[in-house]
């Protein structure tokens, strides 16, 4: 369970740069942090280093003395998004150099009666970089399509299209988690 005072404690100790006081806060909010940043990532790779450059990111602000959170988790969750969007800009300045043609990885789906939490992850982690970004941007994270457009660096437009193609790709992903040949009856 999430306990801001008792990260609130521990941020006091990592502002002195106390490795064990670090530790114990990294072990603390780690499950919640790559929770998050599994849902920008296209694998637990790339999720976990994400999730390390947050701590970085976490860690300096402690050791600059500067105030800490009142509530540590939704600022620890805009940081690890921050970092994420920060990791996509990176990746996307190292293709813009290369002449590939992308394409989405398939992704064969086992579970044809469930769809879980763990599916959901694999599926929307099965989209190109750039619509997984706008999706997790506008539906995860409630951005509107100029506040996702002015933080990556794209069109409006670029935006609303990416978010489409992305629903219209899990739809299409989705597909073999429901069984539409059944009748449905009131019976």
């Amino acid at each position: 369970m999430w306990d801001d005072t008792v990260l609130h404690d521990l941020t006091a100790a990592c502002s002195q740069s106390d490795a064990a006081a670090q530790r114990a806060w990294y072990t603390y909010s780690y499950a919640y942090g790559i929770t998050v940043a599994l849902y920008y990532s296209s694998k637990r790779e790339e999720a976990e280093e994400v999730l390390q450059d947050s701590y970085v990111k976490v860690f300096a602000h402690f050791s600059r003395g500067q105030p800490a959170p009142v509530h540590h988790r939704p600022w620890f969750r805009r940081i690890i998004i921050n970092t994420a969007i920060d990791y996509y800009r990176r990746q996307q300045q190292q293709r813009r150099g290369l002449i590939v043609l992308l394409t989405a990885p398939v992704c064969h789906n086992r579970a044809v009666e469930t769809l879980d939490t763990a599916d959901l992850y694999r599926l929307v982690q099965c989209l190109p970089p750039t619509y997984r970004m706008v999706f997790n941007l506008h539906v995860l994270e409630g951005y509107s399509h100029p506040e996702i457009a002015r933080r990556l660096r794209i069109s409006v437009g670029t935006s609303k299209s990416n978010l489409h193609k992305a629903r219209t790709q899990l739809q299409r992903l989705a597909g073999p988690y429901f069984n539409l040949d059944n009748e449905l009856s009131n019976a």
